[in-house]
């Protein structure tokens, strides 16, 4: 049989019953969620306070009717216009001058670039035609026929920010010019004959642009280095005479331009305003033939006009 357990003896107690009070048990912290907030959406754009600011791709700075060009990219400007001037040519050796009016229609091209440190391009195209009235020793002739074509390239920087700045510029010009004088007699009898010339030069200039209120105002002023020109006279038409080519290869020419104009909405816009074009050419290499020695003596030209253009 088993031994009987002494009374001192320790006996089994249940866990529960050996457990603290409650009282003297921490409670567990009980998580509580943050409060939630209702969603609000963003204020829309033509809501804002007149003080406050537009977003930045809302801000465009005008500049002779364009934009300035955005830091990441190229911007593209296209020109078509007319204009009308008048015309004097002179040749002071033999008392020779012709005056008369053109017409013609000019186009531009212009290429701004950030990403190439403000690199500026631009190409200039312009076509006129006219009537001169002739005067010389040789007698005078009325509503001679005459055109020009013009063609420039040109290359530079721009400094132009929010519609100011100024673009220098050089590049590369051709001139073609052309008198209708075949069949045509002078007041003393004299026989005309047709003339042309081509003359290839180097502008150095430099365009400014600023702002008068809504305006955009655009001037340009630019020096041209004449280096390389032909002169045909085709005096075969007239008889005992041979046609004459005369080499040209020193000479310059000035111009100013100021325009002002304004852009719309759809990014249209214009510009007028008045030129001045100068050339004045020394005398030619002489071309030597049976009946003669020729070569084109110094003379100066001046055109003087209006010009409208319309921007896009």
């Amino acid at each position: 049989m088993p031994a009987p357990i002494a009374e001192d003896a320790p006996r089994y107690v249940p866990a529960e019953q050996s457990a603290l009070p409650a009282e003297s048990v921490p409670s567990a912290p009980i998580y509580t969620p943050p409060p939630t907030q209702d969603y609000a959406a963003p204020t829309p754009y033509d809501s804002y306070p007149e003080s406050a600011p537009a977003p930045a791709t809302q801000i465009a700075a005008s500049n002779y009717g364009y934009t300035t060009p955005a830091p990441t990219g190229p911007t593209h400007h296209w020109s078509l216009g007319f204009d009308g001037f008048y015309d004097r040519y002179r040749e002071p050796s033999l008392n020779l001058e012709t005056e008369g009016t053109y017409y013609g229609m000019n186009a531009s091209y212009e290429f701004y670039s950030r990403r190439m440190e403000d690199l500026y391009s631009g190409i200039d195209l312009r076509a006129s035609i006219g009537e001169s009235d002739y005067e010389s020793g040789s007698g005078t002739i009325k509503g001679l026929d005459e055109s020009e074509y013009e063609a420039r390239w040109k290359i530079g920087i721009s400094t132009i920010r929010d519609g100011r700045g100024i673009v220098p510029y050089t590049g590369l010009g051709a001139r073609y010019y052309r008198m209708d004088g075949k069949d045509v007699v002078s007041s003393f009898g004299a026989q005309g004959y047709d003339r042309n010339i081509f003359q290839v030069y180097i502008p150095v200039g430099v365009n400014l642009h600023t702002q008068l209120g809504e305006w955009d105002i655009r001037s340009n002023l630019e020096y041209d280095h004449l280096f390389a020109g032909w002169v045909s006279s085709r005096l075969g038409t007239i008889p005992g005479y041979e046609n004459a080519m005369n080499h040209q290869d020193s000479g310059f020419g000035l111009r100013a331009e100021l325009l002002a104009g304004q852009t719309y909405d759809n990014g249209m816009g214009f510009a007028v305003g008045p030129f001045l074009r100068y050339w004045d050419v020394d005398d030619s290499k002489t071309d030597s033939q049976a009946a003669g020695t020729f070569y084109e003596p110094q003379n100066d030209r001046l055109h003087a006009g209006v010009t409208a253009k319309f921007l896009f």
